[in-house]
This record gives structure tokens, C-alpha cells and sequence, in this order.
């Protein structure tokens, strides 16, 4: 039997017409779905009888993997139709043992490859629809994707930190 593994790290709307365009492709397959549990209730239907695994797993998020990696998977496909907040799942997408991988975008499927990821990231930081997600209202697109950059490097590492040493500064003020 065919196994797949569909990561549906994308907004609700999104997550459901994918969900339904995997059932359709693969009707027989034994599907394991990454998904945030908000997600269940709107691909309730279409994720009948799939064994569903949550994007924020109970525990180390190392055993998440460790499990994942244990199980092979035929064919893959992530949704990655420029919501934020979803890496971790990517990432764990990235690691599964997956034979043929695919990503699912708003322009349709590709395969998983970094020359296509490559080509997708700049058709979408040329687009100033998709460039200036979650960024500042009125902020010019050419600009979004510098900050979109820092935010997502610097603002990662920086922003835990400062996090910390608010919360320690605070138990120390008690």
C-alpha cells in the first residue's frame, strides 16, 4: 500500500481544499497528516481514517522526529502557501524519510528541490502581495523582504533572549 505524508503547515482555507486534492490523488493510500489541531474540525472529512499527528507533538519534539523517521513514506507533499509560523513542520518534512517529495503552493505542485524552493521564495518576494505579509501596513515591498530576512535571523535569536531576560529580571525583581 502506498504511504503518504502530508503536512498541511497553511492557513484553514488552504489546509482543507489540499487535504481533498491528496485524497483525490492518492483514495487508497494509509495517509499520516501533520496539522495544528485548529485544523481538524475544517478537513474532518477528508482526513477520515488518516492517522493524524499534531504540529506541536506532546514531549521532545526530537522523539516527534525520531518517530517520523522511523516510518517511510512513498511520496510527500507540504503546503507551503506563505503563512508564517509553520517551519518547525517544514522542517520536520525535511527530515522524514521521504521518497519522492513535492511542495504544494498557491501557483500548484512542484518538486521538492532547492533550485524550486529557491525560484518560489524570490517569485514571491518579487510579488508585493506575498512580500508584504505580516509586515508594517505601508511598508514599500522592495523593503519586506530585507526585514522579512532580519526578522526571521536576527529577530529569531534575539528575540528568545530578550524574552529570557525579561523573565529572569522579573523572578529577580520578586
Amino acid at each position: 500500500m502506498t504511504r503518504v505524508l502530508l503536512v498541511l503547515s497553511c492557513l484553514p482555507e488552504d489546509a482543507h481544499r489540499l487535504a481533498a486534492a491528496t485524497r483525490r490523488r492518492w483514495p487508497e493510500a494509509d495517509l499520516t497528516v501533520i496539522l495544528r489541531a485548529t485544523h481538524r474540525q475544517v478537513c474532518a472529512r477528508e482526513l477520515e481514517g488518516a492517522e493524524l499527528l499534531d504540529d506541536k507533538p506532546q514531549g521532545s519534539r526530537r522523539d516527534f522526529v525520531r518517530a517520523l523517521r522511523r516510518q517511510p513514506f512513498d511520496h510527500g507533499v507540504v503546503a507551503w502557501t506563505g503563512s508564517h509560523s509553520h517551519w518547525p513542520s517544514k522542517l520536520a518534512f525535511a527530515l522524514a524519510r521521504v521518497r519522492v517529495r513535492e511542495v504544494a503552493t498557491e501557483r500548484g505542485l512542484f518538486a521538492w528541490s532547492l533550485g524550486n524552493i529557491v525560484r518560489h521564495v524570490l517569485w514571491r518576494a518579487k510579488d508585493p502581495v506575498h512580500a508584504t505579509a505580516g509586515m508594517p501596513a505601508g511598508l514599500a515591498w522592495p523593503l519586506a523582504l530585507p526585514l522579512a530576512c532580519l526578522r526571521a535571523t536576527v529577530g529569531a535569536l534575539v528575540g528568545p533572549l530578550v524574552t529570557l531576560g525579561r523573565a529572569l529580571g522579573r523572578r529577580a525583581a520578586r
